[in-house]
């Protein structure tokens, strides 16, 4: 049985919520909700592939997106490798070009839908955070340790917010953004 190459996508909104699109009746897997794409054509480069497919099937230009996850999964009738990613700027609004039902999720929620079993390494993968704070094995948290995307309004003058960013095993450089909060000096 041969494999069949699929281009899928983790399409973000701006308020980090995910589009999903429900899989008509009479597909394989027909009823479940999945992640956009479609079938690499021969000669054809995974991110072309996304590309046409989202187009053709959503009506959004891809702007921005990279690689999240490949899924090999093998079904009693088919096999499939789903060339999973993240795409997280587009151009246009998403509608069901084909009919197919769209709902914007919020990851936490992503659960509460029915897949194919080869996308359950997908939803995991779409869960996760996208960035984690790393510290120093000998960091002590202070009295405050907000991990947040958004500043503390009420307290944010108090604040000085860091990421630490690994660039070799003995290098350490620390880059201001809104991740992790640390107590500054009170001016």
């Amino acid at each position: 049985m041969k494999r069949v190459h699929v281009a899928a996508a983790v399409i973000r909104g701006v308020d980090g919520r995910i589009l999903l699109a429900r899989r008509a009746d009479t597909q394989h897997q027909g009823g479940l909700w999945e992640f956009p794409g479609g079938k690499v054509e021969a000669d054809e480069s995974v991110a072309t592939a996304l590309s046409r497919e989202l187009q053709e099937e959503l009506g959004i230009q891809v702007t921005t997106a990279r690689p999240l996850i490949k899924v090999q999964h093998d079904y009693p009738d088919k096999q499939v490798l789903l060339d999973v990613w993240e795409v997280s700027a587009f151009t246009g609004e998403p509608h069901g070009a084909e009919g197919q039902p769209l709902e914007w999720v919020a990851p936490r929620d992503l659960l509460n839908y029915e897949f194919p079993a080869a996308n359950a390494p997908i939803v995991a993968a779409a869960r996760l955070p996208t960035e984690y704070l790393i510290t120093p094995a000998n960091w002590k948290p202070r009295r405050c340790c907000a991990v947040s995307r958004k500043p503390l309004p009420a307290v944010s003058s108090w604040f000085n917010c860091v990421r630490q960013t690994v660039t070799t095993p003995s290098t350490v450089t620390w880059r201001w953004t809104r991740l992790a909060c640390v107590p500054a000096r009170p001016s």
